[in-house]
């Protein structure tokens, strides 16, 4: 895949991804750290490293632009996640977002990772749906 086309993926997915770990932080920090939320820029700041870092999910792409079978785009999402989960609970450690020894904390961690990794993949299958329609409506007017 071309450089700039790589990046081209990166920066779009990126704020669609910052906008589901802002929102699941919002709700996290809401329900495991009602006492202490004065966390400021510093958060926002490590959001959207973390954000960033996910986007790198953009390299699991089809590269060869040929269609996959449904096998190998299951193993592709499985991946991904896996890679996200990955991050994000790298992230959460390095940055202190939540206390390893307490599962309850871990459980949210796991089911916000999996809600915004839901959103952003349908998100992103609805795109790929109007685009598709798109070129197909295209390709029907110019025949």
């Amino acid at each position: 895949m071309k450089p700039m086309r790589l990046l081209k993926q990166i920066l779009s997915v990126f704020p669609i991804i910052m906008t589901g770990v802002s929102l699941a932080a919002a709700a996290y920090i809401g329900l495991f750290w009602e006492t202490d939320t004065s966390s400021g820029a510093a958060l926002i700041w490590q959001l959207a490293l973390c954000a960033f870092l996910c986007s790198f999910c953009v390299f699991f792409g089809n590269r060869k632009e040929r269609e996959l079978s449904k096998h190998a785009q299951l193993f592709r999402a499985v991946l991904c996640f896996l890679y996200v989960n990955a991050v994000v609970m790298a992230c959460g450690f390095a940055f202190g977002w939540f206390h390893a020894e307490d599962w309850r904390m871990l459980l949210g961690m796991e089911l916000t990772i999996v809600a915004v990794f839901a959103a952003v993949t349908a998100v992103f299958y609805a795109r790929a749906k109007k685009d598709a329609a798109r070129v197909n409506e295209r390709l029907q007017s110019r025949a």
